[in-house]
């Protein structure tokens, strides 16, 4: 498999999960699909599209949508927990520093 193989499989791997990740915030808002393009300022087939994971999403896109469902970028494009090993890192490293403890928090890290 060369590089550009991998690569494919990684966007269209991301496509997917912003899709799903986006698609459950949507549903969770109560916004219908047509609402949310309308207010991301998305023609309503191209959110389809990304929403199929057909099409790649710009960070724009993602942002917009994650303001009008009132939720962290972040959200919408990683659902994975942090691992064992990051969370021990990040308590290591925190050695006790409340800045440091309440930022792995709001990341979800070392909870």
């Amino acid at each position: 498999m060369g590089a550009g193989t991998t690569t494919t499989a990684l966007a269209a791997e991301m496509r997917g999960r912003i899709a799903r990740l986006v698609r459950a915030a949507q549903e969770k808002s109560e916004l219908s699909v047509e609402d949310l393009a309308l207010k991301a300022g998305i023609a309503p087939r191209t959110l389809y599209r990304r929403l199929e994971g057909n099409s790649a999403w710009t960070i724009d896109e993602v942002a917009y949508i994650a303001a009008i469902l009132d939720v962290p970028v972040s959200s919408l494009l990683n659902d994975e927990a942090p691992s064992a090993a990051t969370t021990d890192a990040i308590r290591q490293i925190a050695n006790g520093d409340p800045i440091v403890i309440d930022m792995a928090e709001a990341l979800g890290v070392g909870e």
